[in-house]
């Protein structure tokens, strides 16, 4: 929902048009990144810690991404579009295996 309605967000919190050059760009890192380190933590960590303990986890971060992101304002964007982008990424790693 976030990703796709990105440019309509950015316009809804008073940020300008061309915003999205910057945010979408962000938000393919960040997504890059929570697959990367989502992936080590449940190699390094999934002897001891289960699965369902790691989508907790995720789902939480993308509880409080998600709260941010319905309450920012322009400049909480760039934080909130982060966090969206990490926690997805996660998302995709523990709940695909």
């Amino acid at each position: 929902m976030f990703m796709n309605n990105l440019g309509e967000i950015i316009l809804s919190t008073g940020g300008p048009p061309d915003a999205a050059i910057y945010l979408v760009p962000i938000l393919l890192v960040s997504n890059c990144a929570g697959r990367v380190v989502g992936g080590l933590l449940l190699d390094i960590l999934g002897k001891w810690i289960s699965r369902p303990y790691f989508m907790l986890f995720t789902c939480i971060g993308t509880l409080i991404a998600s709260i941010l992101s319905a309450f920012a304002n322009f400049e909480l964007l760039f934080p909130a579009t982060i966090l969206q982008g990490f926690f997805f990424g996660v998302s995709m790693v523990v709940g695909v295996a």
